[in-house]
């Protein structure tokens, strides 16, 4: 690890919600090698909704399966939050359900990233660095809030422009 690296989260308050303590620590552990002094632990998602109505961290990582509310249900929460500082935070999901259903679900909840266990500190590093070095925009629709599902920007579509914004008079 280069010594930028290992201050790369100095700034930074994270919250772990896992109802695992072992992948708490593991987490906890790799965040404080990259420089994440301060931060804290849940073991569910209800506890961090608590926490959440009067701290607000910087960055979230929530593991999926969890009782009595998931983690999905806590992203939704989160992004349906009138605080914007909660409302915006990135979210980034750290789990062993890696079906590609519970990524989309996860996506279509308004996470941020994905990351599956087990994992490497190069690969948490790198979803770190797209929500806070790329992050994709907010949009706002009538069934979702939450950073932008598509990660690339397509090319200009072929053919017959529609859109009244491309009509010319």
């Amino acid at each position: 690890m280069s010594h930028r690296q290992s201050k790369y989260l100095r700034n930074v308050t994270a919250m772990i919600v896992d109802s695992n303590p072992f992948s708490r620590r593991i987490l906890r552990t790799i965040l404080h090698a990259f420089g994440c002094k301060s931060w804290m632990e849940c073991a569910d998602a209800a506890e961090a909704l608590k926490i959440l109505r009067h701290s607000t961290p910087d960055i979230l990582f929530t593991e999926l399966h969890m009782a009595p509310l998931n983690g999905n249900e806590l992203i939704q929460f989160i992004r349906k939050d009138e605080n914007p500082s909660i409302h915006f935070m990135p979210v980034i999901v750290v789990s062993a359900y890696s079906e590609i259903y519970r990524v989309v679900e996860a996506r279509d909840c308004g996470a941020n990233e994905f990351l599956i266990k087990p994992y490497s500190a190069a690969s948490l590093l790198g979803r770190i660095r797209e929500v806070i070095e790329r992050p994709r925009p907010f949009v706002r629709l009538p069934s979702y809030f939450g950073p932008d599902r598509r990660r690339r920007s397509s090319p200009t579509p072929r053919g017959v422009r529609r859109r009244s914004t491309d009509l010319k008079d």
